[in-house]
């Protein structure tokens, strides 16, 4: 599934997701906020919550309190991630509890583009269309459900933040 992504308004932390275009359907709706980069997803009408353990980079994607998705950094240099996704999430009528694990990679040095891949598969892309803008093509296989593809793209949204924290 292909998604454009823009904030809703100008120097807004929420975006609205969009099959295919700009005026497309929405499909997901992410906000972050606070100095931790915590917030919410909102993909059709269901909730998830963003929020992340401890003092590290290590983020949970939860749905009524239960953690469905773990992004856990793959070193303290690294801008990538260690996905661990509950697999009931995946494939209709598995127990909760199973897991599936999948890797979220920066391709360019600056973080304009990451990619999601499960061994050594690509399932995932997001790309940055815009340098003065955060406009964002995401582009997902169908196995991934929307709240992880919307997961994938809030990391790189929580980068983005602490980048211009930073600078």
């Amino acid at each position: 599934m292909l998604y454009d992504a823009r904030p809703r308004t100008m120097g807004s932390w929420t975006f609205l997701l969009r099959e295919g275009g700009p005026k497309g359907l929405l499909a997901a709706e992410i906000h972050l906020k606070g100095f931790r980069d915590e917030g919410t997803i909102r993909v059709g009408e269901v909730p998830f919550t963003i929020d992340r353990e401890g003092m590290g980079r290590t983020y949970r994607l939860l749905f009524e309190g239960r953690a469905m998705a773990r992004a856990e950094p793959q070193g303290a240099l690294s801008n990538g991630y260690d996905l661990t996704v509950e697999a009931a999430l995946l494939v209709r009528n598995l127990p909760v509890g199973e897991q599936v694990r999948f890797e979220w990679v920066p391709t360019t040095f600056g973080g304009g583009e990451y990619e999601l891949h499960t061994d050594s598969e690509r399932i995932g892309h997001v790309k940055r269309t815009a340098m003065l803008f955060r406009h964002f093509v995401l582009t997902f296989e169908d196995v991934v459900p929307p709240a992880i593809q919307a997961f994938c793209f809030a990391l790189v949204l929580a980068r983005l933040r602490r980048q211009s924290r930073s600078s």
